[in-house]
C-alpha cells in the first residue's frame, strides 16, 4: 500500500476493485493468465545473481536492480492470489458472499496459502514455489476457457514496447 495509507483499508478497497472488474468466468481466466505471465518473467528473473536467499532482502530494495523487478513481480502475483481467494471464498458463503473485513495479516495468509513467494528463500525453494503457483492458476485457465494460449497471447501482445515512432522530418 502506499505511504500514510492504512494497509487494511487500502487491500478492501483493491479487492473490491478487482471483484467488480472480474465480472464471472472469463476475469478468472484473464487473472491465471496475468499471473502465470508474471510467474514466468519472476522465473526469468530469479536467475540474477542476489535476487533471492540471503542478500534478496538488501538488494530487492535498490530501484533498478533485477531483485527490485523481481519484487514489484511478485507482489502482483501475491495480490492476485489474495483477490482470488477472496472472491472464492465469497462466492463460498452461505450468507450472499459476505466475509467481513479482512486484515492485513489475513490477506499474507491467504497470498502464501498457494506457495511461499519470499524471495529471501534459497532459489532453489523460491522457482520450486512458483512452478507450484503456475500449475494451479493453469489449471485455473484450462478449466475456464478453451484455449489457454489464446489468454496467454493477449497478455503477450500487450508486453511488446509499443512499435517506436520515427522522429519527424
Amino acid at each position: 500500500p502506499p505511504p500514510g495509507i492504512n494497509p487494511k483499508l487500502w487491500y478492501e478497497e483493491k479487492a473490491k476493485e478487482y471483484i467488480k472488474r472480474q465480472g464471472g468466468e472469463p476475469g478468472r481466466a484473464l487473472s491465471g493468465a496475468i499471473v502465470t505471465s508474471s510467474i514466468d518473467h519472476a522465473l526469468s528473473l530469479a536467475k540474477g545473481n542476489w535476487t533471492t536467499g540471503f542478500f534478496a532482502p538488501a538488494t530487492r530494495r535498490i530501484p533498478g536492480t533485477p531483485a527490485y523487478d523481481l519484487a514489484a513481480t511478485v507482489d502482483t502475483i501475491k495480490a492476485n492470489i489474495g483477490f482470488d481467494k477472496l472472491q472464492a471464498m465469497r462466492e463460498s458463503s452461505t450468507t450472499g458472499g459476505a466475509l467481513g473485513n479482512v486484515s492485513e495479516f489475513e490477506n499474507r495468509l491467504l497470498q502464501s496459502t498457494v506457495g511461499n513467494l519470499e524471495q529471501s528463500q534459497s532459489k532453489e525453494q523460491f522457482t520450486r514455489n512458483l512452478r507450484r503457483v503456475k500449475a494451479v492458476y493453469e489449471n485455473i485457465i484450462h478449466n475456464q476457457i478453451k484455449s489457454p494460449q489464446e489468454a496467454r497471447r493477449i497478455l503477450d501482445a500487450a508486453d511488446k514496447p509499443p512499435p517506436e515512432t520515427p522522429p519527424a522530418a
